[in-house]
């Protein structure tokens, strides 16, 4: 549930310079707030723990880097707008802000400091360890902190389980990093922060943001790889790939296997058993996943909807399982956000035209993907193809993708492009040598029976020819005797003396 306060928004209009100056631990801001250790560190901020001397609780401090002037000014609005609206809003899975200020030229905001794990974590160090019910009940408030913030015309850009944390504790979650002016761990440095520039974690972006674009439903694209992640156990995106451009393509044109598809083939390799209401659970989780995974922006699903659903299959569970909905601390059960009413809803609305919303929201950009998908469906491979065809189609494919390869980093990365690009022709040389020494191994597999079969039969016909002489002769031999034994016995019916034999 979510609820709007009245109050205005009073922020600070001087421009700033950032200093890259990492702040120590001991520092105090405004004499209030006592740095202990950086939390986090990007090309656009850092994010510090710090305590609040007077209010006596932990805070997370962001440390906006970067300058406020010329190209930048739309981060500095973000991170500005960033503010105001979290200061307007009061929602359980939303970090709450208390302060924004300069000290020595610099920008910081003050927030709550998120207790808990990670859900990336929690996938990658703690597999199986919770429930499919919290699982679903997490998912659940993920979408709901991703609906509150669309609604009010903010776009996240960035969601994934590095920026959800979980409190076991309160049996929530809370979505970190939300604006521009958030820090991007330094393996994640992918996610450009120049304006203009692809925003967001690689293997969670949405088709659209890969093609270095933005819609209004791109946060339910990553939401949808989140909770495809977590309810699998996975440890890392589904798209995650060493090679940026094969994860671009990916993302925009590969289908994921179905979540109910998945979870049976695991079972049947782990030799796990389900609950015939777990079966029936994720049999109605799977079409969810997949109307986020949708590559067309314009089917995709909302936020809201897709909370609704998982809402929906966390009730029926509960139900069969005879489980109460509500929290409880023994049995480690989590609760799902119920959604806003109709008079928060047209709060959230107002702030978004109170503090702008994203252009994005109002916008609907050129499908890519679609076109892709369309050519897809338009091919359609030959029945029967001889052996050379092949190995010529792949030879094709793998030029038509160093191409490909070519122009995305040509977009994404001009410094490196020809870098990037000698790396590429690299690799395709390596594997078209090798798909040359493979289809040559391939011939010569097979000429080499044909020519023992053609060495057999040469034999076999000058045998035959052989014999075929030796049997005329014979019958040659033959002819003749009986030609001598004719005339002798006509000689003896005449009885004359018969012919002497030569």
């Amino acid at each position: 549930m979510s609820n709007a306060k009245d109050h205005s928004c009073s922020i600070p209009d001087k421009q700033l310079s950032a200093p890259n100056v990492i702040l120590k631990q001991g520092t105090l801001l405004k004499q209030r707030y006592k740095i202990e250790r950086p939390l986090a560190e990007g090309g656009m901020g850092r994010v510090y723990q710090a305590f609040d001397v007077q209010a006596s609780r932990r805070v997370a401090i962001k440390q906006l880097l970067t300058k406020l002037d010329g190209d930048n000014t739309e981060i500095a609005e973000r991170f500005r707008r960033e503010y105001c609206f979290l200061n307007s809003i009061d929602h359980v899975n939303l970090i709450k802000v208390y302060e924004l200020f300069t000290e020595d030229n610099t920008q910081f905001l003050v927030q709550e400091f998120a207790e808990g794990v990670s859900l990336k974590q929690l996938l990658q160090e703690q597999p199986h360890s919770l429930s499919l019910i919290a699982q679903i009940a997490i998912g659940n408030q993920i979408a709901r902190a991703v609906e509150v913030l669309n609604t009010a015309g903010i776009l996240h850009r960035d969601i994934k389980p590095g920026n959800i944390m979980l409190n076991r504790a309160t049996g929530c979650i809370k979505l970190l990093d939300l604006g521009l002016g958030k820090a991007v761990s330094k393996e994640e440095d992918w996610a450009l922060t120049q304006r203009g520039a692809v925003l967001g974690t690689l293997e969670y972006l949405s088709p659209e943001q890969a093609n270095g674009e933005i819609s209004a439903v791109s946060d339910v694209f990553s939401l949808g790889v989140t909770l495809y992640q977590l309810l699998l156990w996975e440890p890392h995106s589904p798209f995650k790939n060493a090679n940026t451009v094969t994860i671009l393509m990916e993302i925009m044109t590969k289908e994921l296997p179905l979540l109910s598809e998945q979870v049976k083939r695991r079972c049947r390799d782990m030799g796990w058993a389900l609950l015939p209401e777990e079966k029936l659970a994720y049999q109605e989780l799977s079409p969810i996943v997949a109307k986020a995974l949708t590559k067309d922006a314009d089917n995709r699903s909302s936020a809201g909807a897709i909370a609704d659903e998982l809402e929906h299959v966390h009730q029926s569970l509960c139900a069969a399982l005879a489980l109460p909905e509500k929290s409880d601390k023994e049995t480690g059960h989590w609760n799902v956000t119920v959604r806003a009413n109709g008079a928060q809803i047209e709060n959230l609305q107002k702030l978004g035209e109170k503090y702008g919303r994203d252009e994005a929201i109002e916008k609907r950009p050129r499908r890519v993907s679609r076109r892709l998908n369309a050519a897809s469906r338009r091919y359609t491979p030959p029945a029967r193809v001889s052996l050379a065809k092949p190995a010529a189609v792949m030879i094709g494919s793998i030029l038509l993708l160093g191409l490909v390869a070519a122009g995305y980093y040509l977009w994404q990365d001009k410094d490196n492009t020809i870098a990037a690009l000698k790396q590429e022709n690299q690799k395709l040389l390596k594997v078209l040598n090798q798909m040359q020494k493979n289809f040559t191994s391939d011939i010569q597999r097979e000429v080499e029976p044909l020519k023992k079969e053609v060495d057999r039969l040469q034999q076999e016909n000058a045998a035959c020819k052989t014999e075929s002489n030796r049997l005329e002769q014979e019958l040659n031999k033959s002819y003749a005797e009986r030609v001598k034994l004719y005339e002798r016995l006509r000689a003896h019916e005449r009885g004359s003396k018969p012919p002497k034999t030569p």
